[in-house]
């Protein structure tokens, strides 16, 4: 009897062993597929930091550079004589023989028309990407929420694939556009073009008269002399276009 006794607590003794080496491997796994996790989630908000850092470093070099070049008329025909006295004729890039076609322009996008429908009571804005006009967005965004009016921007998500496809597809969806030309951004002046083009209404803000170019001068643009300025005209403007 004390042999099986014996043999019995040996055999006891490994079963636990085992047990609790199978469970000590099956920690050292999980902990490990955890610390890959939480690994590959900081590296994306690693590269998310980086991308937005080197973004906000582009776009100030482009705001130095281009009121360099637009800071006066004068400068910008300098700049652009090429253009600027080319004949009319051969400004057009080709005969249109036929109307313009928006469909065509979406389709190229990636977008299906069919599928687009527009969100009601939705703003999306069309501002630079950069720090100095951050609060000037929060303004624009506080005021629309104050009249319960949804708001969006082009970097809100994170988008893999064509940034500018995104950011059409938003414009088609939103009820009304709101275009912060500060700085002279030629993102912003791009799409709003876009958003024009496609019957859009639009309203256009700026911090100051300096920053409208003369093709839109005799368009109706909200000057602000300060955020509460913006956000009192913003809410006046949506209320009397929704």
């Amino acid at each position: 009897m004390n042999i099986i006794r014996e043999f019995t607590s040996n055999l006891n003794g490994e079963f636990l062993a085992i047990v609790f080496a199978m469970f000590s491997l099956l920690f050292a796994i999980i902990s490990l597929l955890l610390f890959k996790k939480r690994e590959t989630i900081y590296n994306e908000k690693l590269n998310r930091i980086e991308l937005d850092f080197m973004r906000s470093n582009y776009e100030n070099k482009i705001y130095e550079f281009n009121e360099k070049l637009t800071f006066e008329k004068k400068r910008w025909l300098d700049n652009n004589h090429f253009f600027a006295n080319m004949p009319n004729d051969d400004r057009k890039i080709g005969a249109i023989n036929q109307a313009i076609n928006p469909y065509f322009f979406l389709e190229n996008m990636g977008l299906n028309p069919d599928t687009l429908s527009i969100k009601p009571k939705s703003v999306f804005i069309l501002t630079p990407f950069n720090d100095r006009y951050l609060n000037d967005y929060k303004a624009i965004e506080q005021a629309c929420i104050n009249i319960g009016i949804s708001v969006s921007r082009g970097d809100e998500e994170r988008i893999n694939g064509d940034i500018l496809s995104y950011i059409v597809s938003q414009i088609c969806s939103s009820q009304l556009i709101i275009a912060n030309i500060s700085g002279r951004n030629p993102n912003v002046f791009y799409e709003l073009g876009i958003a024009q083009a496609l019957g859009k209404p639009a309203i256009i803000v700026s911090k100051g008269a300096k920053d409208i170019p003369f093709d839109l001068k005799n368009r109706q643009v909200i000057i602000y002399e300060s955020l509460s300025d913006l956000t009192s005209k913003i809410q006046k403007a949506v209320v009397s276009l929704l």
